[in-house]
């Protein structure tokens, strides 16, 4: 596969007496892959095949002209060249051609060299320069050998593509690391490529998002009362030139003097609590840059904490009664709504006491914005903390600002009463699976005047207590507990003050089982599954496990019950002693072990059954009875197996069983090797699925009776044209009826056969030999099948003495010929009634004796004969008799009988005469008159 390059020279060069040629060449393959030629205008082509010794290397090839004549050179109009086995690329550059004196021949454009930015652009069009270009020549831009610019060098060789050098063929985004310019000369032959230059080219925009830790505000109205870290993350579609650089501004949407994004944002750290809007914006480094984004953030302000907190002891009584108020001042730069107190335990949301409405006071002659009422703020005796904290108008509390004051209660308090008669209930409902226990007691009597709630404690175990609750009352009902525990209680009094009596504990632990208080729902049925003649089976479903019973009796006052107590869901019953063929009314019932309500409910309605029929056997039959074996079949009105108890007196002795199994109600048995001419007994007995014994009357048949042939007798039939003999026999049962015979010396077997069936039969055999001995058998075959056969009878036929007797004479007359030639014919037929010879004797005359001439014997046996008498003259009359001998030479001869044969016609000159007599008589005349 060849591929020719052809440049065209604008002047042709003049190469005489050039004794050679010399050019630059550089190919991509090395070998004597290229062919190069210069074509004379007077038609001749000289070429050289050079061989590369190495790729992408420039070599100098010297082409030896001498041996060329002026004649092929003094003209060379074009170059050509061939790339040879172009199986694969080949990129050639030829170059400096010269000739003889290195007078250049053609001269390639300059090879340029380029320049193009170092750093990623977001221009597809970017600006490339370069130098070293021809003057003032075209210069291209491939980008992998595909075109992708054009400009012009200037008079000095620089060039530069720009935006319009590239028209349509923009450089896509990605890195192009294969960026060449050629340049062209005027006979538009290319440079080879110039240096590579590699750019990167990304023309989208960065896209930034924001993320905050806590994801959400955590505080109230959009609010963070966490001072969030706020990121921001940045993400560039692929082909990226790299993320550039992130910059940030808090509160200004005109962006002046941004800062550059290093990492997280902390809120508080940059720009404090309040509402703050935070700007941002990323540039790549191709220059691309997004629109400036923007989102609001608030954070709390720290609420500060109330101010001058201080404690009234006016009613405390020395510190001896627990009754005490507190006072504070409004904290400065805040606006605040509400206040949060907690004794002995710092505040918190969910466990401090609010003020909502401020009332002032006097203390000690100052005066305070908010202050408590009197309370028993003491809970313990000795020393006591007030906490206090402020909510401003926005909904914060400042939890963590908390004033607070320490007072004191000294009380000298006796032994602690303790509660008596402590004790359990299951309180649980076992219907909402809800498992409770009620403790009670009764209060000390007198109770403490420092009373303040009773503790209750629980144990699983009677020694490890856990608290569950206080209460002011005297029963507390513990929820929530397993039912698979017992638990132990214990009741403690505890004071104002924190003080807490003995304890009263219960002796027994409890498990908290409980009691159904209704019974349980019926979620299927109930269904009647199964029912037999004596017993049914009823199921249900309940949506606990409760107990089984189902009533029933004949009418809906039932009567009777049966089931079972244990304690199931699926239930199932099944009821027996019942009666065949009857009708029952039905209701179960389901009740919890554990109930508490009466065992006069939880009834179905009211549903009814009817049992089977009494296991019968009907439709007995007996078929295909034959000599030996008979069918036997029946049905059952149940499904059954069964057993054919037979034999020849009622005692029966022989069984056999019904082997289509247990799962039918038509069964079949044959009883197989049985007597014939008997009578059999048999009876069926069996039991069905459910257990009930079947059996059937006695039934008898008898097998068939085995055919025989008696009293057989034979008769030679005198009168017969053939040896013939007639045989008698009978049968005890109705046969057919068959004679076999044949020669005792041989041949083939032949029969006499009638289908009729007969007890008394009659059948001849003719045609036999004479004087010939033959076995004869006697046989016929019942309406089954059973052929009876006689023992063999011998007979011998006697000689023929008698003449075939002759029968239907007949003549045929006809003429052949005319005229003087024509020959009468006689076509004489007859029967014999046995195979005889054919011939006939005729002569002239209407009757007679004498016959002057005979046919010839036709010596062929045949009972139906046919001779032909011809040469008889026409219009004449014959008599004849036919004569046949059988093959014991016995003659019959026929009457004598008579025939004319008929009238000759005239022939065609007999014809032609007649008629011209007719026409010329006279002549006719003349002539007989001149004889």
């Amino acid at each position: 596969m060849n591929k020719t390059l052809t440049r065209t020279i604008a002047s042709p060069l003049d190469l005489s007496d050039k004794a050679s040629l010399k050019f630059d060449l550089r190919t991509t393959r090395t070998g004597s892959n290229i062919k190069v030629g210069i074509h004379d205008s007077g038609g001749t082509i000289t070429e050289v095949t050079p061989n590369v010794a190495s790729a992408d290397n420039y070599q100098t090839v010297n082409w030896d002209l001498s041996a060329v004549s002026n004649a092929d050179k003094d003209a060379i109009d074009q170059i050509i060249v061939t790339i040879t086995n172009a199986d694969s690329a080949n990129t050639f550059y030829l170059d400096n051609i010269y000739a003889g004196s290195y007078e250049s021949v053609t001269t390639l454009a300059s090879t340029p060299t380029l320049s193009a930015p170092t750093t990623p652009t977001n221009d597809n069009t970017p600006s490339i320069s370069g130098t070293g270009a021809s003057a003032s020549v075209t210069v291209r831009l491939y980008n992998n050998a595909t075109l992708k610019a054009t400009t012009t060098s200037d008079g000095s060789g620089n060039f530069t593509f720009d935006n319009a050098s590239y028209g349509a063929n923009i450089l896509d985004d990605g890195d192009h690391t294969n960026l060449t310019a050629r340049a062209v000369n005027g006979t538009g032959s290319e440079s080879p490529d110039s240096n590579a230059v590699t750019i990167f080219v990304d023309t989208a925009g960065p896209a930034t998002s924001y993320s905050t830790d806590p994801a959400s505000p955590d505080g109230s109205n959009g609010y963070f009362n966490t001072s969030p870290d706020i990121t921001l993350t940045v993400s560039d579609p692929a082909p990226s030139a790299g993320n550039g650089t992130t910059t940030y501004k808090w509160d200004d949407a005109g962006f002046s003097s941004p800062s550059t994004y290093t990492g997280p944002l902390n809120m508080f750290d940059t720009v404090g609590s309040g509402t703050h809007t935070l700007y941002w914006r990323t540039a790549d480094t191709a220059g691309n840059q997004e629109a400036i984004q923007s989102q609001q953030f608030k954070l709390s302000t720290i609420v500060p904490m109330p101010e001058n907190l201080t404690v009234d002891y006016s009613e405390s009584s020395s510190q001896t009664v627990n009754q005490y108020r507190f006072g504070w001042d409004h904290p400065a730069g805040v606006t605040a709504t509400a206040y949060y107190y907690k004794i002995n335990t710092a505040p918190s949301q969910g466990n401090a006491t609010a003020i909502s409405t401020f009332t002032s006071c006097s203390i000690s002659g100052t005066t305070y914005d908010v202050c408590t009422p009197f309370f028993a703020a003491a809970l313990v005796n000795g020393s006591n903390i007030f906490y206090t904290v402020t909510q401003d108008d926005a909904g914060n509390v400042g939890w963590s600002q908390q004033a607070n004051i320490n007072f004191s209660i000294n009380v000298i308090q006796s032994n602690v009463k303790v509660v008596t008669g402590v004790s359990m209930t299951d309180s649980s409902n076992r219907g909402l699976s809800d498992w409770v226990i009620t403790t009670r007691w009764q209060a000390p009597n007198p109770q403490d005047s420092n009373f303040s709630s009773y503790v209750i404690e629980r144990s699983e175990n009677g020694s490890d207590w856990v608290n569950i609750g206080e209460t002011s009352a005297t029963a507390y009902a513990d929820t929530g507990l397993d039912t698979a525990k017992s638990y132990y209680y214990r009741v403690k009094t505890k004071t104002t003050f924190g003080e807490l009596s003995d304890p009263l504990t219960t002796i027994n632990p409890l498990q908290p089982t409980g009691k159904y208080t209704s019974p349980p729902t019926i979620v299927s049925g109930p269904t009647v599954t199964k029912t037999t003649a004596n017993t049914a089976t009823i199921t249900w479903s309940t949506d606990r496990a409760s107990s089984s019973f189902v009533q029933y009796g004949a009418t809906t006052d039932y009567g009777a019950s049966n089931g079972q107590l244990d304690s199931v869901t699926a239930h199932t019953v099944t009821i027996s002693g019942l009666a065949p063929g009857t009708t029952y009314n039905f209701k179960t019932q389901s009740l919890d072990e554990d109930r508490d309500y009466s065992n006069t409910i939880g009834y179905s309605a009211n549903a009814n059954f009817k049992t089977s029929d009494a296991p019968a056997i009907s439709e007995v039959e007996v078929t295909d009875i034959s000599l030996s074996s008979a069918i036997v079949s029946w049905k059952t009105n149940t499904v059954s197996t069964s057993t054919v108890n037979y034999g020849k007196t009622a005692s029966y002795g022989s069984t056999i069983s019904d082997s289509s199994g247990s799962s039918v109600t038509t069964h079949t048995v044959k009883l197989e090797n049985l007597d014939h001419s008997s009578n059999y007994n048999f009876k069926i007995t069996g039991t069905d699925t459910d257990g009930n014994v079947l059996s059937s009357d006695n039934y008898v048949f008898s097998t068939l009776t085995f055919p025989r042939v008696s009293n057989v007798k034979y008769i030679q039939v005198k009168e017969a044209s053939s040896a013939t003999y007639e045989f008698t026999w009978d049968s005890n049962v109705k046969t057919s009826s068959a004679i076999t015979y044949r020669e005792k010396d041989g041949g083939n077997s032949k029969e006499s056969l009638s289908s009729a069936f007969l007890t008394s039969h009659k059948l001849s055999i003719a045609n036999l030999k004479d004087s010939a001995e033959y076995n004869v058998t006697i046989s016929g075959r019942d309406e089954h099948g059973n052929e009876a056969t006689s023992e063999a009878v011998s007979i011998k036929t006697p000689f023929d003495t008698r003449a075939p007797s002759v029968s239907g004479v007949t003549v045929e007359t006809s003429i052949l010929g005319s005229g003087k030639d024509a020959k009468g014919q006689l076509v004489v037929s007859w029967l014999t009634d046995e195979p005889s010879t054919s011939q006939v004797e005729y002569g002239l005359g209407v009757s007679g004796d004498n016959y002057s001439s005979k046919t010839m014997e036709d010596t062929a046996l045949t009972t139906s004969h046919v001779v032909i008498i011809s040469d008889l003259a026409p219009s004449s009359s014959y008599h004849f008799r036919v004569i046949s001998k059988d093959n014991a030479s016995n003659k019959a001869e026929s009457k004598d009988n008579s025939a004319l044969t008929e009238q000759a016609g005239d022939s065609v000159i007999d014809i032609v005469i007649n008629s011209l007599e007719k026409t010329l008589g006279w002549i006719f005349g003349i002539f007989r008159r001149g004889n």
